[in-house]
Formats: C-alpha cells, structure tokens, sequence
C-alpha cells in the first residue's frame, strides 16, 4: 500500500480498513510522512508510522544521531 503525506490520510484509513479485513498483518503508513502532525494523523488511523523521510531531512541537513 501507498499512502503519500497528509492529504492521503482518509485513503490511508480506507486501506488499512480494507487490510484488516482481509489479513492479520499489521497496516502501516509511511510515504511521505515528514512532521509530527502528519504521523499523529496517520497513527490515528493505522497500526504503525514509518517516518522515513524525516529522517532522511534530518540527515540531509547535517543533523547528528541525537536529532533523530
């Protein structure tokens, strides 16, 4: 599944909706989820947040592991 940022929130509930239908495996969301309010939001309607791309910004900007 792919669900890209905060406007795709309501079909990232849709899909997670329709997986837990139809399997036990653990729906999560996580294309394009770069601040705090997008994973609440995302978190609020799936079983897990994958918040890859603001890890990648915090690299990006020369951030250190304690940033993360």
């Amino acid at each position: 599944m792919a669900v890209t940022g905060r406007p795709r929130v309501a079909r990232g509930r849709t899909r997670c909706t329709l997986n837990r239908r139809t399997s036990d495996a653990p729906a999560l969301i996580g294309i394009g989820i770069a601040t705090a309010d997008q994973a609440k939001q995302a978190a609020d309607v799936s079983d897990g947040v994958i918040v890859g791309s603001a890890l990648v910004q915090v690299i990006l900007d020369g951030g250190l592991a304690s940033d993360v």
